[in-house]
């Protein structure tokens, strides 16, 4: 298992000003590698640079199933400032309207991030993967549809969408996954993705957790297959 202190740390500031602080794994195997973005929940916000890693909602955790030498992937850790969020919309509201929030400053920052990593390290543009949790899974969401055919796959954990931007990613591998009791965001948002891409025949695979409440990413985290599938897109 890849130790914390292997994801380096770095402070990345795009053209308008705005900093984001991020942990970068590089597996040192050279270019053509794959890349997967993980964008935190709310709970890891802030500068220090430390709780993105430190927390086990993150999927390289210790109890986790992913390990990247496995794969031999890159893996990219933004943070998200105090007070902000990676999609301006209150997440207790689940799903929202695409077309009348702008992309947040951060969310704007970490796509600018990841066209620098990608270039720099020369990473197959090919294998771009991106996953988040509550706000991130927000985040994940709102990054795939507002840059169709970017990433290769993603994996949405207890977020919310715009249905209506189902069209634009129908041909996506996405599994995402939410737990019926979630009392932080409601799992109805996820539903109407997953209807909404299901009536585009869109390539979705939904785990919705009978009884289980927000912390639904445990499950999702522990389950090898769900980074075997991811990466083998």
């Amino acid at each position: 298992m890849i130790q914390l202190n292997e994801y380096v740390k770095g402070i990345y500031t795009d053209e308008k000003g705005t900093v984001l602080p991020y942990r970068l794994y590089d597996p040192k195997l050279g270019s053509g590698r794959p890349l997967l973005v993980f964008l935190h929940g709310a709970g890891e916000r802030g500068t220090d640079n430390e709780v993105t890693l430190s927390k086990p909602v993150a999927p390289f955790a210790e109890e986790c199933a992913l390990d990247l030498e496995d794969y031999g992937a890159y893996l990219l850790a933004p943070q998200c400032a105090c007070d902000h969020q990676w999609v301006d919309k209150p997440w207790g509201k689940g799903s929202y309207d695409q077309s009348s929030i702008p992309i947040s400053k951060h969310l704007a920052a970490a796509k600018s991030l990841i066209d620098e990593i990608v270039e720099k390290y020369d990473i197959d543009k090919n294998r771009i993967y991106i996953m988040g949790c509550s706000m991130g899974g927000f985040g994940t969401w709102d990054m795939i549809t507002r840059f169709p055919g970017y990433f290769r796959a993603a994996l949405p954990i207890c977020g919310g969408a715009d249905p209506k931007m189902a069209e634009k990613i129908k041909d996506m591998p996405i599994w995402t996954f939410h737990g019926d009791a979630d009392d932080a965001v409601p799992v109805q948002g996820t539903r109407e993705m997953v209807e909404a891409l299901r009536a585009v025949n869109g390539d979705i695979i939904y785990s919705e957790y009978k009884g289980c409440g927000h912390g639904v990413w445990k499950h999702v985290h522990s389950a090898k297959c769900v980074y075997d599938w991811l990466f083998s897109r």
